[in-house]
């Protein structure tokens, strides 16, 4: 349990600071899952430990208050490691996670073991599957908690500082059934006083605050889609979240650009649909237009109540504030748009990716009046592409192609995108004062609409008509927009995939079958939910709740799972590889599931929800099988099989979203995984014959 909120916690906080994305995703998780496995590792080397019943409930306080130096260092210090303002690397970034995960996660991993020791003293059976399942319905219990309760009333240091006290509570009613009062009570007055110090001194604040150098925080908000935080310079008012800036105030460049370009396309834009960009003060330069009405969706119900605060022409009785997630909104309205104005950041992740594909695009098309115009951008190119830049706008006109007769591109703060079944002019001055619309940038005196058009050309020409389309399944343009981020640090996928591979080589080559199983079974259990998630956040929209839920589903199945395992009375060889053999041609199973899914008329959620819980279960008794076939002592045994499972899931986890999805798409994805598996149990028979062979010549 405490494990699973404090991974929730930091990778929240890991996401702020380095404004991440599934990449970053893949980094914290896959660091977070392979230092757990080495602390894992690290236990099968300590020998029976006559204080362990001391042990364990001072390192399940000692794990959280790492984590909480941790998060006070990761916000204090970031700008004094790195030049503030300026992005990370993704090889500092790496070091970072592991530097500062490394103390939370060996102390996770090492506990595994410890318990698996201590509770040969007073249990019999298999203990190490059932230790294994009551940590996996410790998660479940971790997840509701996270999910349903902390999300929506703490901060990070609020959760941790909670969890303290849980774990206090736990830590004293443990050592008093151990018979040690006196360490009973000092527990408690150590946790209580760490407690005190933390919130006397305000010290999650004052590092916050380091990471906005020269402005002055005056909002934040922990929400389930992330942290919000508002600060002021000068009068002028930033919102972040997640550590990405979203809007500033007074930015009269930006927003006129983001709304004219496009409505000055249409002769009469009465109905106007806007998809974010409200708090930045677009609706109030829609509201220009004659007998304009504007519907503004925000996600984040924060943002959109943050938004009324700071912007007061929301609260004018033409703008509608709809708080849902845009493309559910889009599929059930009823009403019908004159223009579309997306204002969202690039596809730098699988998620914004929805807002930017072909199906997305024919779902806006199906809610415009002919004659209607869509906007959306992409970071602005300047004189220079290159080849990656190049890549993301080809693809995204290309995409746009295929829904809309016309499109063109716009240069400015952005490369604005405007597409149409009508024909789009770059007059903008001559059209803005022939509709009488007063703008302080867009408007004949400041834009040179000849010199506009000439360089929109340039950049139009520059593009690649053959580069392939965005889709919901296959998400190109996330997976270039990661290319042109690691680009500028001169990174390359290509080194980045050699090493990949390495690890998995060399796992098929030097791991012994029963470890080779657990790898591959981790690295595909995680592969699978994490496509699983993917998968529905396409088909249903992203919700948050519904994804910790979707967590939560597939710990009570490996739990489950582990469960079953253990009460089997006789386990052979032949019942693992079998079970192998059921993880990869689940895989397939799964992707024909999402093929019907996303043709419609199933209900998504109920059958994404067990396709979770029984990927979860089967995961479960291939972990349980391995703990019957162990012949090592119970030691070695949890630390090895934890270890392999672990890794397997770091490496799979990291593959997913780097590049399985971006390259192959999500049902691509899945029948690589199903390959990988039939190869692994074939390379698994091998290798126990020829155990068995050396030991019968034994």
């Amino acid at each position: 349990m405490s494990s699973i909120i404090i991974q929730t916690v930091m990778l929240r906080e890991f996401l702020c600071v380095f404004n991440g994305n599934e990449l970053v995703l893949g980094v914290l998780f896959s660091c977070w899952m392979l230092l757990t496995g080495l602390g894992a590792w690290l236990g099968r080397f300590g020998r029976n430990i006559k204080t362990q019943g001391v042990a364990i409930p001072a390192l399940l306080l000692i794990a959280v208050a790492f984590a909480i130096a941790s998060i006070l260092v990761l916000n204090g210090y970031k700008n004094s490691v790195f030049i503030a303002g300026t992005m990370t690397g993704p090889a500092e970034m790496v070091i970072c996670c592991a530097l500062l995960l490394l103390p939370v996660c060996v102390v996770s991993g090492y506990l595994f073991t410890l318990f698996c020791r201590h509770l040969t003293t007073i249990q019999a059976g298999t203990v190490l599957a059932r230790v294994y399942s009551y940590e996996s319905a410790g998660s479940i219990v971790g997840g509701l908690l996270f999910n349903i309760v902390f999300v929506f009333f703490l901060d990070a240091m609020q959760c941790l500082l909670l969890l303290v006290v849980i774990n206090a509570c736990a830590g004293f009613y443990f050592l008093m059934l151990e018979k040690k009062k006196m360490i009973a009570v000092a527990l408690v007055v150590v946790a209580a006083g760490f407690i005190a110090l933390i919130l006397h001194t305000g010290i999650y604040r004052k590092c916050l605050q380091k990471l906005y150098p020269q402005q002055d925080i005056t909002y934040v908000k922990d929400t389930p889609y992330g942290k919000i935080v508002i600060t002021e310079t000068l009068h002028q008012h930033n919102f972040f979240e997640n550590g990405t800036l979203l809007f500033s105030t007074n930015n009269i460049i930006e927003k006129e650009e983001a709304v004219h370009y496009a409505l000055l396309q249409h002769h009469h834009p009465a109905k106007v649909l806007l998809i974010s960009g409200g708090i930045g003060g677009m609706a109030e330069e829609v509201l220009k237009y004659k007998n304009a009405k504007v519907d503004y969706v925000e996600l984040n119900p924060v943002l959109a109540a943050l938004a009324l605060r700071y912007n007061p022409t929301l609260a004018d009785g033409r703008v509608n504030i709809i708080t849902r997630d845009a493309r559910m909104f889009i599929r059930e309205t009823d009403n019908r748009y004159d223009a579309v104005l997306i204002n969202l950041p690039e596809p730098s992740s699988a998620q914004l990716n929805r807002y930017y594909s072909k199906e997305f695009f024919a779902e806006v098309k199906g809610i415009l009046n002919p004659g209607a115009v869509l906007s959306t951008g992409l970071p602005p190119s300047a004189n220079y592409m290159n080849a990656a830049a190049k890549q993301l706008n080809s693809i995204l006109f290309n995409t746009l192609k295929t829904t809309f007769a016309n499109v063109i591109i716009v240069p400015g703060e952005r490369n604005y995108f405007i597409a149409s079944d009508s024909v789009c002019l770059y007059d903008f001055g001559q059209m803005a004062e022939h509709k009488g619309i007063t703008n302080l940038y867009v408007n004949a005196n400041y834009i040179d609409d000849v010199m506009l058009q000439q360089n929109a050309a340039r950049l139009t020409k520059r593009l690649d008509l053959n580069a392939p389309v965005d889709t919901d399944f296959k998400p190109v343009l996330y997976f270039v927009d990661v290319q042109v981020w690691l680009s500028l640090f001169n990174s390359s996928f290509r080194l980045f995939f050699m090493v990949i591979l390495a690890v998995c080589l060399g796992a098929l080559i030097f791991l012994r079958p029963l470890s080779l199983g657990l790898f591959t079974t981790g690295y595909t259990s995680a592969s699978s939910q994490l496509l699983l998630m993917m998968a529905f956040q396409v088909i249903y929209g992203f919700v948050y709740q519904a994804a910790g839920i979707m967590i939560t589903v597939f710990f009570a199945g490996l739990a489950i799972g582990s469960s079953l395992a253990a009460r089997r009375t006789s386990v052979s060889t032949a019942h693992y590889l079998w079970m192998q053999l059921l993880v990869g041609v689940y895989c397939i199973i799964i992707a024909l599931a999402l093929m019907f899914l996303h043709t419609g008329g199933i209900p998504a959620l109920i059958v994404i929800m067990v396709l979770t819980l029984v990927s979860g279960l089967i995961a479960g008794m291939q972990f349980g099988l391995a703990a019957a076939l162990q012949k090592d002592n119970l030691r070695l045994a949890a630390g090895n099989s934890y270890a392999a499972d672990l890794a397997g899931s770091a490496i799979g986890a990291l593959l997913t979203v780097c590049l399985l999805v971006p390259f192959l798409g999500i049902l691509n994805s899945l029948y690589v995984l199903a390959a990988a598996n039939i190869i692994v149990m074939a390379v698994m028979k091998l290798k126990f014959v020829k155990s068995e062979r050396s030991q019968r010549l034994r």
